[in-house]
Parts: C-alpha cells; sequence; structure tokens
C-alpha cells in the first residue's frame, strides 16, 4: 500500500565541481517518481545517492522520497581507497544482493550506505547485526545512533566556528569544555554503530 517498486533506475552525472552535490541530488530524486541509484562523478571520484520513495499520504498519486543518502566521495583508483570504501563497493555486486524483488535490492543497497556512514565514525564497515541477531531492530537502533551522531557533529561544527570568532576566554573556555564533552559522546555513540 505504501510503495511500488517496478524497477530501479542507475543514472550517472558527471559534475564539473563538487559544490552542491547533496542538492543536486535532491532535485533528480524529487523530478523521477521511481527509486534511483544517482552516481554522481567528478575528477576521478565518486559517489553514490539513494532515496528510498513512497506514496504521499497526502496527494493520490504522488510519490514522494522519504529520505535522501549519498556517500563520501570515494576514488576510482583502487590505489587510493581506502579498505573501508573497498570493502563497501565490494559489497555491491549483484551476486551479493536480494535479488527476490526490487524493493529489497534497493533497501539492501540503503543498508550498505548507512554502514559505510557508520564506518566513516566508527571505523569498521558492518551491514548486519551479529549472526542470530533481530535485524529490523538492530536496523532501527542503529539508525537512531547514526543520526544522534550526525546531530554532535553538527553541534561541535557549530561551537568550533563560535569559538573561533570568540574573543572573551572565560566563554572561549567553556565552548571548548563543551566541544570535548560533544566529542566524548559522540565517541560513544559511534561505538554502538
Amino acid at each position: 500500500d505504501q510503495r511500488e517498486y517496478l524497477e530501479v533506475a542507475v543514472l550517472q552525472v558527471d559534475l564539473k565541481t563538487q559544490r552542491r552535490t547533496a542538492r543536486i541530488a535532491e532535485v533528480i530524486h524529487r523530478a523521477i517518481p521511481y527509486p534511483v541509484v544517482l552516481v554522481l562523478v567528478f575528477d576521478g571520484v565518486c559517489a553514490l545517492s539513494l532515496a528510498p520513495k513512497r506514496f504521499s499520504q497526502a496527494e493520490k498519486g504522488a510519490i514522494v522520497a522519504e529520505e535522501f543518502f549519498t556517500t563520501e566521495w570515494i576514488a576510482m583508483a583502487v590505489r587510493v581507497r581506502t579498505p573501508v570504501q573497498q570493502a563497501f563497493l565490494d559489497s555491491l555486486t549483484l551476486a551479493g544482493l536480494p535479488q527476490t524483488h526490487y524493493f529489497a535490492f534497493y533497501t539492501a543497497l540503503v543498508d550498505r550506505v548507512i554502514a559505510l556512514d557508520c564506518a566513516r565514525l566508527n571505523g569498521q564497515y558492518r551491514i548486519g547485526p551479529v549472526p542470530g541477531g533481530d535485524y529490523a531492530a538492530w536496523r532501527e537502533q542503529r539508525r537512531q545512533y547514526l543520526a544522534r551522531c550526525h546531530e554532535l557533529e553538527s553541534r561541535i561544527a557549530d561551537c568550533r566556528a563560535a569559538a573561533a570568532k570568540e574573543s572573551q576566554l572565560d566563554r572561549l573556555v567553556d565552548l571548548n569544555v563543551n566541544i570535548k564533552q560533544m566529542e566524548g559522546e559522540l565517541a560513544q555513540a559511534a561505538a554502538r554503530l
């Protein structure tokens, strides 16, 4: 009732600059009413962008993108890639992805992009829970911890920007203490990913 995945399009977009990449990906995902695997390419690096889609609850017949997922830039030259990036690319083989239906296929791709984002924070590329674990519960918990990590990263960046402009020593000390505290919280949340 919520989704219809009759096909998955794979599009490559060659960019002239890396600026506003997320916005470009978002516009393309919103313009195409079915699931898209968007490969963004710029000067020897690429990024993968996905956006799960569902039927709109407000407007009959309309399709909306639920979330937007875009990887970090990955070098196309094998010698330059990190081991985590190589593990991510290796996990994208068709033989290793579900082929029961397009929704399962697309969801598996989203899980791999999320795993890459988690690996950026904790250094471990892991797609699923420990053997025998509840995949759905683990997946939801992972998304919550990842959202918390993103929130903390944003707050840390804001505090660093404020600290760079601060001229009062006592206020600067307070900002630095807050940054250290948030960095500790970030490390704890990242360890749970």
